[in-house]
């Protein structure tokens, strides 16, 4: 709605990246929904969807699959809890990053899990589930009745083998892990992107919804340099933050190559 309100726009296309192992009527409703709202709204808009076909090799993520125009077009990537899917695979996860590179995006805008659930010492990555999930749970006891059927799918369906699995697997079988905003930052940094900083509208409108449907809850919404963290009882969970593409910079540091290690 504020891009509507803001100046006339000629096409607003949205394109879903999926898998053949996703929910693609799930992704179609969704579209539809989307094309619903921006026909309430005098909205031009196109939907597409994507699929990767081989999701072990990269090579299907290409530019040439979105049919993009840089000239007439402004593109933003926006990447949801996508990333940390990725770290055990470093190959695919740097390839990936150049093909979005090469895109030349706008902006980038990722959403994270803010916990270090991928140490290689299990000490930490305990003690760091203890602190990440015993947030969540606890939002769930606050939200929803114990005997509520979705409460106990999210619980032991997905929440329990999520701990499950960073705990007692290791190496590829580890496949649940997330590491925090500043590791994500070096990381970014490699491929000569910067940090940018939220609107004041853009926080502001964070907050009016964080306080408008969770108001009387401990959530809290908190800057950490130019990102939003969003905690729950002062447990960070999610970051949000907003990159772009420096075309052609050279990343120079004493002679030494900025690297990210991913146990």
């Amino acid at each position: 709605m504020s891009l509507s309100d803001r100046e006339p726009v000629e096409l607003l296309r949205v394109t879903a990246v999926a898998t053949i192992t996703s929910n693609q009527s799930s992704i179609k409703d969704t579209g539809n929904r989307l094309a619903s709202f921006a026909e309430s709204i005098e909205m031009p808009f196109q939907f597409n969807i994507v699929v990767i076909i081989d999701e072990d090799e990269a090579s299907d993520f290409r530019p040439d699959r979105f049919d993009l125009d840089p000239v007439e077009e402004a593109l933003v990537v926006y990447s949801e809890r996508v990333l940390q899917t990725l770290i055990g695979q470093p190959l695919r996860i740097e390839r990936m990053m150049r093909a979005i590179k090469q895109m030349n995006p706008r902006v980038m805008v990722t959403v994270e899990v803010e916990a270090n659930l991928n140490s290689s010492s299990f000490t930490g990555r305990f003690v760091e589930a203890i602190f990440h999930y015993g947030a969540i749970f606890e939002n769930l006891e606050s939200s929803m009745a114990r005997d509520n059927p979705n409460r106990l799918w999210v619980e032991t369906g997905l929440l329990g083998h999520q701990v499950g699995n960073i705990l007692a697997s290791e190496g590829v079988d580890r496949y649940v892990r997330s590491v925090n905003l500043n590791v994500w930052r070096k990381f970014f940094a490699r491929f000569g992107m910067v940090e940018l900083e939220p609107s004041l509208t853009a926080s502001h409108q964070a907050r009016w919804f964080l306080d408008r449907f969770t108001a009387g809850t401990p959530y809290t919404i908190e800057s950490n340099e130019k990102s939003l963290i969003l905690g729950f009882e002062g447990t960070p969970m999610l970051s949000v933050s907003t990159w772009k593409f420096i075309q052609f910079a050279r990343l120079i540091s004493d002679n030494q190559e900025l690297r990210v290690e991913f146990y």
